[in-house]
């Protein structure tokens, strides 16, 4: 299985002179070796091309690329990793998150910014 990068499949989208041919090339290499997978934020990062989710939805079928969850183990790990990152010095982003983030989480009761 691959877990596909938002910059390939952007890249696909847009035709993108320079890059779509060796995302479609390691896309193609990926598909033969198992899944070929994307995660929820992945998703919402290039679902933004489209109009309409049927869209979307039609585009990814056809590409044979299926959308799973990402555990929430991996999403706290990531955290921590983040945290490690910016106690040894690492820039901090002054976006809390973007909207995928932010906007859920500000409703939370132990949102800290």
């Amino acid at each position: 299985m691959t877990l596909i990068d938002s910059n390939v499949l952007i890249d696909l989208l847009i035709d993108d002179p320079k890059w779509s041919d060796w995302s479609l090339a390691h896309l193609e290499q990926a598909a033969l070796k198992g899944p070929l997978l994307i995660n929820d934020i992945v998703y919402a990062e290039t679902s933004t091309r489209y109009l309409a989710i049927e869209d979307f939805e039609s585009a990814l079928g056809i590409a044979n690329v299926s959308v799973v969850p990402t555990p929430r183990t991996a999403l706290f790990l990531a955290g921590k990793a983040f945290t490690q990152y910016r106690r040894a010095g690492g820039i901090r982003n002054r976006r809390a998150g973007g909207p995928f983030l932010s906007a859920p989480m500000r409703q939370s009761k132990n949102y800290r910014c």
